[in-house]
Formats: structure tokens, sequence, C-alpha cells
């Protein structure tokens, strides 16, 4: 008996008659309700292994055997995984509305089939915003797909792609003539680090900046770069500008504890070492003040820098100092 009730033709004729899951779907819904939507979509990226080989074997026909409540799961899973074919069987059932989130999601997805889908379908008005998502993103697809439909890139666009590090994006707007450029846009990407934005700059003549404008004071690249203690990119200028780098940059960077820095610059600019030592120590960077000690002693004032520490209360520098003094007495 327990034998005839288990055989699928006697299962589907019994579920058949009652408001169930149909056996096909039973898998693939079970799995997409064990999905949390409000807990975020990573629960969503796990699903492909189950999902794609049932669409695969049933097509996109059998989602219509979906609950309506799920949706919302078989949209945001093809957003995740480029699935148009699942976005143009929603659109036909009842189109979704999407939110900015939801816009966000299309474009860190990065999948361009997605967003062309939406763009015949004039899911909106106003592309702009999803542009300007697309650009601070660095979606080079995504912004490629868009400039095909007719939408322009705002003014400030090359500005953004380079201060959120997006070399690749700020060549292709550079490419397409949307390269309005200001001077300022330099001095963010020393900041932030971003050594491809930095070097695209320079190779392409985008590499001045009004310091006094900006700070008050002169300022160069090099000096940016190695107070923020981007040591790539000040081997990169160094490289480039070696013969005109001023030696502030080797007390911007001891001031800042960027020991690294401090050894790369040391005697490839005329920076004061004094001076440098001294930040050093106001500071309390001690493994500047130990390098520096160490390979100038003949530049250290010691009764200088122990005056400094004991003023900063940086007892450990101080102590450190005391002994060497003692050592070289």
């Amino acid at each position: 008996m327990n034998k005839v009730l288990r055989t699928p033709d006697l299962f589907r004729a019994v579920v058949s008659y009652q408001n169930g899951l149909h056996p096909d779907i039973v898998v693939p819904v079970k799995a997409l309700r064990r999905v949390h939507l409000k807990r975020g979509y990573s629960q969503l990226q796990m699903l492909q292994t189950c999902l794609e080989p049932w669409l695969r074997r049933h097509g996109v026909s059998k989602l219509t055997l979906f609950p309506f409540s799920l949706h919302r799961h078989l949209f945001y899973y093809a957003l995740l995984h480029g699935n148009v074919n699942i976005l143009a069987f929603l659109d036909s059932m009842n189109r979704p509305k999407l939110d900015s989130s939801d816009w966000d999601l299309v474009v860190t997805a990065s999948h361009a089939n997605v967003l062309h889908f939406f763009l015949e379908r004039n899911y909106l008005r106003d592309w702009d915003l999803v542009m300007q998502s697309a650009i601070q993103a660095g979606s080079l697809a995504m912004i490629e797909c868009l400039c095909d439909h007719g939408v322009v890139p705002s003014k400030d666009a090359f500005n953004e792609a380079c201060v959120n590090g997006h070399a690749e994006v700020a060549q292709f707007l550079r490419e397409k003539g949307f390269d309005e450029w200001d001077p300022s846009t330099l001095m963010f990407a020393l900041v932030h680090g971003h050594l491809d934005v930095v070097r695209f700059l320079f190779e392409h003549g985008y590499d001045g900046f009004d310091a006094i404008a900006i700070f008050g004071f002169e300022v160069t690249p090099l000096d940016i770069a190695a107070k923020c203690g981007h040591l790539e990119i000040v081997q990169y200028i160094h490289r480039q500008h070696g013969q005109n780098c001023s030696g502030r940059a080797f007390i911007e960077a001891a001031k800042s504890g960027h020991l690294a820095i401090v050894q790369f610059l040391d005697g490839r600019i005329l920076g004061s070492v004094a001076e440098a030592a001294a930040q050093a120590v106001a500071n309390g960077h001690f493994d500047v003040v130990v390098y520096l000690c160490e390979t100038h002693s003949d530049s250290i004032n010691l009764d200088r820098l122990k005056d400094v520490a004991s003023n900063r209360r940086h007892s450990h520098v101080l102590a450190y100092l005391q002994q060497l003094q003692t050592n070289l007495s």
C-alpha cells in the first residue's frame, strides 16, 4: 500500500484537488520563501543553483504557477542575475514599481540587458538620477547603455567619476566630450588615494589646481599625497616631476606618521630633517622619530626634540630621546 501511495501519478492526482502548490514548483517556492527581502538580497544570490536549472527545464511560462506573493522575490532575483525573461513575465502580469533603492540595485548589479529592458519600456521619464548613480558607482556598462539611449551625463559627471575613483568612466566621458573640469577634482583624487585617476589626470593635462584659492597657502600634489599617506601616488608624482618637488612633502609625511613615504622621499628631495623630526615628535610618531634619529643624527637637535616631546606629553618618545642622548654622550 505504501508503495502505491508514493507513486508520482497518484500524488499528482491527489494534489490536483487541493488548494496547494503545483508539484513542479514546490522546490523553488520553498527556496524563495526562505528569503527575507528586508534583510537584503544576499540570500537571492545563492538561489541561482536552484532556479536556473528549474527555468531551463520548465521555462518562464511556468512562473504563472508561482504565488503572487513571491513575484517581488522573482523580480529582485532577475535584477541580480540579469534575467530579462523573468522581468518580461512580471511586466506582462503586473508592471513592477521601482523606487530609488531598486534603481541603485539595477546599477550595482550592472547588467546592461536589464537596464536596456527598462529603457525600452519607458519605466522612467527622467533617467538623470540613474545616470548619476551609475557614474558614482563606476558602472561603465550602465553609462554606455544610458548614453546609447540618449541620456546625457550632467556637467559634473567627469568630476564625479574622478572623485569616486573611476578612471575608465572618466576616460569614456572625455572621449564623448563630457569632460567639463573642476581643478579641485585633482585634490580630491589625491586625498582619497585614487592612483589610476591621478595618473589619468596627469597624462591628459588635468594636473593643476589653485592651492591659494582652496587652502589659502601654496601646496603641491606631492604634498597632499604625502600628507594623506598614499605611497604609490607619491612615487608616481616623483617619477613625473622629481626635479620640481619641494621638500614640504617630506615634512608632511613625517608630521602625519607615514614612515614608508618618509623613507622613500629621504634623499630624493631636499626637506628639512630637523623640521621633519620635530613634527614627528610633536605628533607622537615613534617609528618616524626613530628612523630620522638613526639615519640623520648629525642633523638632529636632541635637546629641542626632548622639549617638544615633553610639552606634548609623549612619554615614550621622550624616553627614547633621553636614552639616545645618553648612548651618544
